[in-house]
Order: structure tokens, then C-alpha cells, then sequence
């Protein structure tokens, strides 16, 4: 027998014949414990209560389960509407009148999927999009996480009501995405004040003359961003339409790092990492008969900066140090963990891979499928050490030609290193998030057995620091040079490694979407080039703003052959993150002058 903390779940935890199995309910547990601390109680299992009992609870109704997810940001927002889904009784495959409970889209789906099949038999000449549209519209019931609305991001339009959409007859879309139906502004990298401006289309196919009342409800907000309606209400003509703005301001420097208040700020006792959003509804109120309808609305802004850096550096008169210079426009805006800092990292550049060409017909390898896939293309590879004793780093950097929408599931940059130069790989290090979290880390691995040696944020920072690990194409990936096997005291320990991406959109054989297969040397104990801050210090980033200077000290010494400085501007706008450093040693000539 099981006990149980709480009265409503789904029971998972099945016997046989051999070994009988009871799940109690919470009240159950704890109206027998006396029994069972006195030694009395007494078990007979007959049977009769096989495969599950109901329990109620109304508080439950229209809140999110707990394994239900968010969708994409963009170019649409979902999912598009929420459904029943959580311990649900349906009919047992098999099981003639018997019923079963299951959790989960297998039970979401099909009763979105019945809804709409009512909608298109009351309305044959509705094609799929408008039955769609009908059935968003109409989800007008909140979906509440502790009395907290839920936004569009988790739950759509809200939840889905069969009888409002069976009857409705007024459709509210956005004209710029008429299949997607919900007003999405996506991802905005915004560097100065921005007004972006969408057209909802309100089409009546009834009879009769419709009246509504409009306004946006907010589900969450961002500082600096807000939304407005170009009006209060909306007369519809029967078999007409009528269209009303949205438009959306940003000023960016007000903006700050604000969290969707139903999520909670940790998970497993560290700050997660979030996409700051301001979204809602925009919510139509009949003005006498008919159902109230609802069209999410949802943008992902952030503020950009807009840095660059000394394309070359030069040792002369014999030193061994050099300055790169940080010219243009950071981010300083906000304090604790709302604050917006532009973050730069800077490591020797070690390789650079080509532009992977578009995939056309029938090729699946050497290219990138789509978008997702161009955000595990490579373009720069790079790394660096610091730290000292036990907090001694290895941390490789790396860009791609494309953004990722999240490391981690489609996108997983990941780093082989061999340690002992026998040639073969001794650890894997790559980005994941923890499971069921969005804690994202660089987990290291013994290849030879499996085993976890390392767990550490990407990018040096849990997520009360915003690194810009999500809609990006850069990330640095630390791990402990003691976890790999190194000791940080010794003179010298050259190591080599190769980089590559691996994703859902990868090469069908390897599941790779690009590599970087020809091993790079690098002696983490004995750079060619270490770089440190005002403080004189090396750090996986750096903040940085216009005029500040890092100190690139050179070691001539080190067998290491460098490229060049790869540089990391984590908070530039895409396409501008990513840059190398060319080197002058003396009267040579540069090694590296291009801008990545």
C-alpha cells in the first residue's frame, strides 16, 4: 500500500496478481495512520476497487496541470486554446463498458478535436480556419495558477467551451496571419523607441447587426511595453466585418527583466531561466446577446545593445600586452535580477566553419533544413580558462549562423574532449536544461561509462543574470578543469576537442546538423592569450560599455596556435553577436582581421 500527501492524482502505480497494489488518497492516509500506528490496522484487498476510484475537487477546475508546457514564441504564439486533459475517463480499449484514466494531449486532443467536429457540423460551409477560429474565440474561460491568470504562452485563448463555439457566429483574427489567428509580434530586438502595429479582422456571419465592448486584459507585463486598442467598441454589420488596431509601444529603456507571474522563480534551488514577455487577450464584450470572445495577444521584446571592439590589436616595443577597446552603446539598465547588463566574453578563436547551403529536394545532408536548423549551423569555436584551484574553468564558446529559439531538445551545441591524447574522446560536455526545468546548464560526461562529472550554468549564470540564452546564437559552455580529470596547479596539460550540433533537424544518419571535426589543441593551463578586466581578472564575461578596455597578455611560450580572439557580445541584436580579433605579433602580419 501507498501513502499519499494530496487527494486528487493520477494513480500511476500499478500491481498484478502476484503483487497487489493500493494507492491511498490523502484523506485515506491519514484517517488510517492511527490505525496503523497502533498496529490494528487490517487489509483486505478484494478487487472490487480495480484500476481506479474518482475523487473530486472543484478548486482544481481550469488550472494548468503540471506537465503542461509552453509553446513558441514565434511567428505565432502557442498553443492556440487549453483543454481537458488531466486525469480524464474515457472509454478502455478492450474493455467492453469499462473506463480508464489517462493524463496528458491524448486526452486534450480529442476533445479539442470532438469540439471542432461539432463546429464544422453545425457550420458545413466553415472551412478549417474558421472553425479553428471559432473554437479560439470562445475559449473565454481563465485558466488560474494559485488565482494568477494564465497567459496565452501556456493556455491560448483560454479554455475551450463546446457549447459557445457550437453557437457563435463572429470571428476576431489577425489580418497579418490568418491561419494562426492569435496577433503575435514575436521576438523584438529593440534598440530605440518602437511602435509596431497589428490589424484584427472581426467578421460576422450571422444575420444580424453585432455590438461589442473591447479592451486588452494583461497576463503578464514588461516595463516599457504596452499595448493599445484603437477602440473601445465595435459595431459588426451582419455578414460583414469591421477592424480594429492593436498597437504596440516599446521604450527600451525602461525596459526590465520581468518574469510571467505564474511561473516560480526557482527550480531546484536555483533561478531558472525565462523569456521576459508582455502579453494578454484582447477581449470582445457583447453588447446584448452572444458569447464573449477572446484573440491572444503576445510579444517577446528585449532591449539590444550595440557594441563593438578594436578589430586588431598589436603587441609592440617588445610587450606582451595589448588592449582591445569596446566602442558603441551597452545596456545598464535595471537593478537585481531585472537588470539588463550587455555581457561580453573574449577567447582565443580556434576555428571557423562555412554557412551550411539550404536543403533542396530530396537532400537531408551537408545543409540546413529550416530556421531551427540554421540555429546549429557553426560559424566560430573558441576557448578559454579561468579561475584558479578548485574554481578553476575550461569554457569553450561558440556562434552559429542562426538563432536558436532554446538550447537544449532541437539545438544541443556539445564539445568532445580528449584529455590524455590517445586521440579519442574522454568527455562530452553539451547544453541541456534540467529535466522538467528551465535551469539550463553545460553537463559533462565520462564517456567511458556515462556518468555525470560536471554540471554548470551556461554561460557562467543561473537566471537571476540575464546571459540572452534564448532567441540567441552564442553561449559559453564551462566545466570544472578538476571534473575533467586536470589538475589547475600543474605547468602545462594540453588537451584537444572537437564541436558540433546536434538536433531534430540534424543529418538523419548522425543527427548532427553541422561539426567541426579536425581537433583543436588547447592548453587550458598555458594559453597562447589570456585576457583580463579592470579588476585584473579573467572571467567566463564581462560587462561591458562604451570605452572600457580588456588586457590581452600574450605567452610566448604556449604551444597553442590561435586564430585570433573570438569575441561574445551576449545582448547584441542578431547577426551582430558574434566577432573576431585579428592579432599583429610585432612586424607580422595579423593573423585574423575579418569581422565574424
Amino acid at each position: 500500500m501507498f501513502t499519499s500527501g494530496v487527494q486528487n492524482f493520477g494513480a500511476a502505480i500499478a500491481g498484478n496478481e502476484d503483487v497487489p497494489v493500493f494507492q491511498l488518497t490523502g484523506e485515506a492516509t491519514e484517517n488510517l495512520r492511527p490505525a496503523l500506528d497502533a498496529g490494528t490496522l487490517e487489509v483486505t484487498m478484494t478487487g472490487d476497487g480495480r484500476t481506479s476510484l474518482p475523487t473530486e475537487d472543484e478548486s482544481i477546475e481550469d488550472t494548468p496541470s503540471s506537465f503542461t508546457s509552453r509553446g513558441v514564441r514565434g511567428p505565432a504564439v502557442k498553443p492556440d486554446l487549453a483543454s481537458p486533459g488531466d486525469t480524464i475517463a474515457s472509454a478502455l480499449m478492450g474493455g467492453g463498458d469499462a473506463a480508464t484514466v489517462m493524463s496528458g494531449t491524448s486526452m486534450a486532443s480529442p476533445h479539442a478535436a470532438g469540439i471542432t467536429a461539432l463546429v464544422r457540423e453545425a457550420n458545413p460551409d466553415w472551412n478549417a480556419t474558421e472553425v479553428k477560429n471559432s473554437v479560439m474565440n470562445t475559449a473565454a474561460h481563465e485558466v488560474t495558477s494559485e488565482g494568477t491568470v494564465v497567459g496565452p504562452q501556456r493556455v491560448g485563448a483560454g479554455r475551450v467551451d463546446a457549447r459557445a463555439a457550437i453557437d457563435n457566429d463572429v470571428m476576431a483574427y489577425s489580418l497579418h496571419d490568418r491561419k494562426a489567428v492569435s496577433v503575435s509580434f514575436g521576438v523584438l530586438e529593440v534598440s530605440q523607441p518602437t511602435v509596431k502595429r497589428e490589424v484584427v479582422r472581426i467578421v460576422n456571419k450571422g444575420d444580424e447587426t453585432k455590438r461589442y465592448s473591447l479592451r486588452y486584459a494583461a497576463s503578464s507585463t514588461v516595463p516599457g511595453v504596452s499595448y493599445e486598442l484603437s477602440s473601445e467598441s465595435v459595431t459588426v454589420p451582419a455578414r460583414g466585418s469591421a477592424d480594429v488596431a492593436v498597437k504596440l509601444r516599446i521604450d527600451p529603456a525602461a525596459m526590465r527583466k520581468t518574469i510571467d507571474p505564474t511561473l516560480e522563480r526557482n527550480q531546484l534551488d536555483v533561478p531558472r531561466q525565462f523569456v521576459a514577455e508582455a502579453a494578454g487577450r484582447m477581449v470582445l464584450e457583447p453588447q446584448g446577446q452572444g458569447a464573449t470572445l477572446r484573440l491572444p495577444v503576445h510579444a517577446a521584446p528585449k532591449p539590444v545593445a550595440k557594441l563593438h571592439h578594436s578589430r586588431n590589436i598589436a603587441f609592440r616595443g617588445g610587450s606582451d600586452t595589448a588592449d582591445v577597446r569596446v566602442l558603441g552603446r551597452g545596456l545598464d539598465q535595471g537593478s537585481g535580477r531585472e537588470a539588463y547588463r550587455s555581457l561580453m566574453s573574449i577567447m582565443e578563436l580556434h576555428a571557423r566553419s562555412p554557412k551550411l547551403p539550404p536543403c533542396l529536394g530530396e537532400q537531408t545532408s551537408g545543409c540546413a533544413v529550416n530556421e531551427t536548423a540554421e540555429g546549429g549551423d557553426l560559424r566560430h569555436v573558441g576557448a578559454t580558462s579561468v579561475g584558479e584551484g578548485d574554481g578553476a574553468m575550461l569554457a569553450f564558446g561558440l556562434s552559429t549562423w542562426g538563432n536558436w529559439s532554446s538550447l537544449g531538445g532541437h539545438t544541443i551545441p556539445y564539445v568532445h574532449t580528449d584529455t590524455d591524447g590517445d586521440g579519442e574522446a574522454d568527455y562530452e560536455t553539451y547544453a541541456m536544461p534540467m529535466p522538467s526545468t528551465d535551469v539550463l546548464v553545460a553537463q559533462t560526461v565520462r564517456l567511458s561509462d556515462g556518468s555525470t562529472v560536471d554540471l554548470q550554468p551556461v554561460n557562467g549564470q543561473f537566471g537571476d543574470v540575464d546571459t540572452n540564452t534564448f532567441d540567441s546564437n552564442v553561449a559559453v559552455l564551462p566545466v570544472s578543469l578538476g571534473a575533467l580529470g586536470i589538475d589547475p596547479s600543474a605547468d602545462s596539460h594540453e588537451i584537444s576537442y572537437t564541436v558540433g550540433v546536434s538536433g531534430f533537424y540534424g543529418d538523419p544518419e548522425t543527427g548532427d546538423v553541422d561539426r567541426i571535426d579536425e581537433p583543436v589543441a588547447f592548453d587550458p593551463l598555458n594559453p597562447a592569450y589570456t585576457v583580463a578586466g579592470a579588476d585584473d581578472a579573467a572571467a567566463l564575461s564581462y560587462v561591458a560599455g562604451r570605452g572600457d578596455r580588456f588586457t590581452v597578455t600574450r605567452n610566448p611560450d604556449s604551444a597553442d596556435s590561435a586564430e585570433g580572439l573570438l569575441v561574445l557580445n551576449h545582448h547584441n541584436a542578431s547577426g551582430r553577436r558574434a566577432s573576431a580579433v585579428g592579432i599583429h605579433e610585432l612586424d607580422h602580419r595579423p593573423v585574423s582581421t575579418d569581422d565574424g
